[in-house]
């Protein structure tokens, strides 16, 4: 046979796979991966380490921030309104870009054990992340938001509702509540409401608004919906949500929450 004869295969199928090469025998196959056809000695060891480490880049995810709640005590800014805020991540259970080193295009919820304040930690996971219907015995939890620009619209809504207020005892608008809180309730259906609770604290008043709906059956529990704003100390903007029967605890709250947002501040609004 002359050298005329006999078939060689081109660049082309050397780089196609081997089994794929019009070679009439497996001889051939091997002839083709020969050092007189590629230039390097096949190494069924390096074969085996070059696709182990194409399988592994494949199968490798970006060490990027997790979508989700975290232990993690990476502190994350957030920018709302004027004010700027330093908080762990072990704080925030939902945010708006989670892998943005700034948070400026949404409020990020935090939420806290109650009533010791405590974030997401292994001690406080099952409380914190569990739903309502199976939650530890005792786990008490709030949602919270920091904001700003809360100081001339709280001194305005308080200055709104002393004279709403006094409007309403004029015509026996205002209802007791518990704790000492008294109420304003319009109602919007036959058996659910708005209703602003207030009650004196110093100089001002300390309110908060609530969506309530009366159970519809005997026996039902009663759905609320309330929430509260605060300006602390060092000018945060604290905005939590709560159920109706933590009435008896806001004070604790907002002394919890006041001082805790105290921490996060880097810039805050004048009281």
């Amino acid at each position: 046979m002359t050298d005329d004869t006999i078939w060689k295969p081109t660049a082309a199928c050397l780089l196609a796979t081997v089994l794929l090469c019009p070679f009439s025998s497996f001889a051939e196959r091997l002839t083709a991966l020969s050092p007189s056809t590629t230039g390097h000695a096949w190494n069924p060891a390096l074969s085996r380490d070059i696709n182990t480490s194409q399988s592994q880049s494949l199968t490798r995810t970006p060490d990027v921030p997790k979508e989700q709640p975290s232990t993690e005590t990476t502190p994350v800014d957030i920018v709302v309104l004027g004010n700027e805020y330093k908080v762990p991540r072990n704080y925030i259970v939902t945010m708006f870009n989670w892998n943005a080193t700034v948070q400026k295009d949404g409020l990020p919820t935090l939420r806290v054990t109650f009533p010791d304040f405590q974030p997401l930690n292994p001690h406080t996971r099952a409380c914190l992340l569990s739903t309502a219907s199976i939650r530890p015995p005792g786990c008490m939890s709030i949602d919270f938001r920091l904001t700003g620009y809360l100081s001339r619209n709280l001194h305005k809504a308080a200055a709104k509702l002393t004279k709403v207020i006094k409007h309403s005892r004029d015509s026996n608008g205002i209802k007791d509540g518990p704790y000492d809180y008294k109420y304003e309730e319009i109602p919007i259906s036959a058996t659910a409401s708005y209703r602003t609770y207030f009650k004196p604290a110093g100089n001002t008043l300390s309110f908060f608004n609530c969506f309530v709906a009366d159970a519809p059956t005997k026996g039902r529990a009663v759905t609320s919906r309330c929430t509260k704003q605060l300006l602390t100390s060092r000018g945060a903007g604290v905005e939590y949500s709560f159920n109706l029967d933590m009435i008896k605890d806001i004070d604790a709250i907002d002394t919890g929450l006041s001082t805790l947002a105290d921490t996060f501040v880097i810039k805050g609004e004048a009281p």
